[in-house]
């Protein structure tokens, strides 16, 4: 089983679509709501990463687990090559180490990663009752992909001109902008 995860934004200030991006979707010309439009962009952005379990902003998490049984998904995503910096346990004897980056490997399948072992290694015997540690980056590095930003924009101008909650169809553009990024779902 996984824990919830630490994470450490890599631009905690960043948005995941630029203010000024936002005021042209929106046609604002003055700078009066320039934070409360950052702040519905954080909301938009934190409901689509819930909406599809994904992490969209780039950030180094620290996730813990049971057992590496559980390598078999990958609790955040999309993780890139090269994005597992360390996998940590305790041994036996109550040591903290460290498996070597040659024995695994990470698999990618759209959204969906797994660490697998390499031909020839087998996974160390951990402590009883200890859990397992992943440092891992996760989000779009390069980008967040048109559908999400359409998505996010969609959802701000919506809270922008409302601004009160407003009852939801079943299905929405923004469901269909969205429906190739949910993981799990």
């Amino acid at each position: 089983m996984w824990y919830a995860a630490n994470a450490v934004a890599k631009d905690p200030d960043a948005l995941a679509v630029p203010l000024p991006d936002v005021k042209v979707r929106l046609s604002v010309d003055h700078s009066d709501d320039d934070g409360l439009l950052s702040d519905i962009v954080r909301e938009a952005t934190a409901y689509v990463e819930s909406y599809c379990n994904i992490r969209l902003m780039p950030q180094t998490l620290l996730s813990q687990c049971d057992g590496f049984r559980d390598f078999r998904r990958l609790p955040d995503g999309p993780v890139f090559t090269g994005a597992i910096k360390e996998i940590g346990y305790v041994d036996q004897s109550g040591n903290i180490q460290t498996v070597t980056a040659d024995s695994y490997g990470l698999q990618l399948d759209g959204l969906e990663a797994s660490i697998v072992l390499k031909a020839g290694y087998v996974w160390p015997l951990p402590r009883f009752g200890e859990r397992i540690t992943v440092t891992l980056d996760a989000g779009y590095a390069d980008g967040i992909p048109y559908e999400i930003r359409a998505a996010i924009l969609s959802r701000v101008a919506s809270v922008y001109r409302g601004r009160e909650n407003a009852p939801m169809s079943e299905w929405s553009d923004f469901d269909s902008l969205l429906i190739n990024f949910r993981r799990g779902a």
